[in-house]
């Protein structure tokens, strides 16, 4: 695995990049950063798109939909919701109606579909109907005993949720309210990353103490808990690879002398453990952000920059016979020979 590019997103002192997401029908790389600002580059050249500007507080997530990637959606810890399209390059949309309630909001998430938002506020659902802007009906109430830290749809029914109360649950919003709850998983820490792999039919979260989870969604299934290596590892977040059949995590070495370090581990049974690669002299900082686009992944963090790497395995050179080898030496010399001439 190798460095192809590296973008610097911000040249001000503490300005680091919070959360990711592949946008514009893959052709893009958005991030939210701690400026208040969402940053877009191009993922072929890493030009810069554009900055969406709107925020007014810190902003606590940042998701697209698979039906239309070219709409941003992000939260701020006030409630408020950023609705941007990056086919204008700006906010078409603001969401205000709870930002002077005093809740606090640190994840949302948009269905499959495109049709239905889900705003966490403290530990309650928020659904919202996104081709009219009001509410799905009353809220979802005391899923979580404190704030609710990520929510992720897993299919047009299914959210993932996790909160402060250190658990996460699975829930079927088209079920009845009494038998809504799928799964309940202590944790023992806070997650705060959350994804959903369709490929792999799977939930990852990584939480506070850098342990994390692979939840199957297959009824019957168990979750899978991956500790924590050493206490010099932290998980950067999960990631795919091999055209997104191998499901792999991103370790970071916080050490002193090598702190900027990335792993790159299989976590696909049969393989788990793995290591397959590392990334090495990318980030001088703590990464925060891991995105997998084809033989590609994306790194970003705390010092700002966007990181592409390359997870192609580079074939060897063929190494030719020795008549080959030296009728091409004699072949090189004769061109550089006749290069060499000066005419009359």
């Amino acid at each position: 695995m190798r460095l192809l590019s590296t973008i610097k997103a911000a040249f001000e002192e503490g300005v680091y990049l919070l959360d990711g997401v592949l946008s514009h029908d893959d052709r893009c790389m958005s991030f939210s950063a701690s400026n208040q600002l969402i940053k877009t580059y191009d993922v072929r050249s890493g030009a810069h798109v554009c900055d969406m500007v709107g925020h007014s507080e810190p902003i606590t997530d940042l998701v697209t939909c698979r039906s239309n990637t070219s709409i941003l959606y992000s939260c701020q810890q006030n409630t408020g919701v950023m609705i941007s399209d990056l086919r204008v390059g700006k906010a078409v949309h603001f969401l205000t109606e709870l930002t002077t309630s005093g809740m606090e909001s640190y994840s949302l998430s948009v269905d499959p579909s495109g049709n239905r938002l889900a705003l966490a506020v403290n530990g309650d659902i928020q659904l919202i109907d996104t081709r009219t802007w009001t509410s799905c009906g009353n809220p979802i109430m005391d899923i979580h005993s404190d704030e609710i830290t990520r929510i992720r749809f897993c299919n047009d029914n299914w959210l993932c949720t996790a909160g402060e109360d250190h658990l996460i649950n699975v829930l079927d919003l088209a079920a009845k309210e009494d038998d809504m709850m799928l799964d309940v998983i202590n944790a023992g820490e806070v997650v705060h990353k959350m994804h959903w792999h369709p490929e792999q039919n799977v939930v990852t979260a990584t939480g506070s103490c850098e342990n994390a989870w692979i939840i199957n969604l297959t009824p019957g299934s168990r979750e899978t808990k991956i500790c924590r290596r050493d206490f010099d590892t932290y998980c950067v977040d999960f990631a795919t690879l091999d055209n997104k059949s191998t499901l792999a995590m991103v370790l970071g070495r916080s050490s002193e002398e090598s702190h900027c370090a990335l792993d790159v581990v299989s976590c696909t049974p049969g393989s788990e453990g793995q290591v397959r690669g590392s990334l090495t002299n990318g980030h001088k900082e703590i990464a925060r952000v891991c995105l997998s686009l084809g033989d590609r992944l994306i790194t970003a963090g705390e010092d700002s920059s966007i990181c592409v790497w390359s997870t192609a395995s580079e074939e060897p050179m063929p190494v030719a016979d020795e008549a080959s080898q030296k009728a091409a030496r004699g072949t090189a010399t004769l061109q550089n020979m006749r290069g060499a001439r000066k005419p009359y």
